[in-house]
């Protein structure tokens, strides 16, 4: 192994070649589809688990006029290794938000009553938020564990100068192969 200026093993530089799972050469950076393989074969495994995103995000969650729908997401995301707490944006002006038990959950959850509804309140800086990876969900769907961890390791190891999104509605664009369109007809 080398030895860098700092002291540790193995040169740091935070290059997308460190990803692990990867077979960029060393000095090399990975292609997208390296990128994508390595990441699709550790979010497919439930039992792993990455200990260098584990609780290193905040989930915002805001939520407005979907109050029914605040306890499912908690129970849904909450088992997410990478979560250090969850914030529910409450948007719903003039409404008492539901008492949660946070007990029940295995992170913390606060919930930030607003003043005025936005849609932007969401990005309001709040000192209670202590990570640098805050993942930004809406309350109407649950959002598949593996896709949220792709995202985060994606942010955490290649990306964490950027703003990393994914949405429900993407699309995969590509062309059918010939038996897809005769299987198709």
């Amino acid at each position: 192994t080398n030895t860098n200026t700092n002291g540790n093993d193995d040169d740091d530089d935070g290059s997308l070649s460190r990803f692990p799972g990867t077979d960029a050469n060393a000095g090399e950076a990975p292609t997208v589809s390296q990128l994508f393989d390595a990441f699709g074969r550790a979010s497919s495994v439930a039992t792993v688990q990455d200990m260098s995103v584990h609780r290193t995000c905040t989930m915002i969650i805001t939520t407005y006029s979907r109050h029914e729908h605040l306890g499912k997401r908690l129970r849904h995301f909450h088992h997410l290794h990478c979560l250090r707490s969850i914030f529910v944006v409450w948007n719903a002006v003039g409404v008492t938000p539901p008492v949660i038990d946070t007990s029940a959950f295995r992170v913390p959850v606060v919930v930030s009553v607003q003043k005025v509804n936005s849609m932007n309140n969401r990005f309001k800086p709040d000192p209670r938020i202590t990570t640098d990876c805050i993942i930004n969900m809406d309350d109407d769907w649950d959002m598949p564990h593996n896709v949220i961890l792709f995202a985060v390791r994606l942010w955490h190891y290649a990306f964490s100068d950027h703003v990393v999104g994914l949405s429900k509605l993407a699309r995969l664009h590509g062309y059918a192969t010939e038996t897809n369109n005769n299987n198709n007809n």
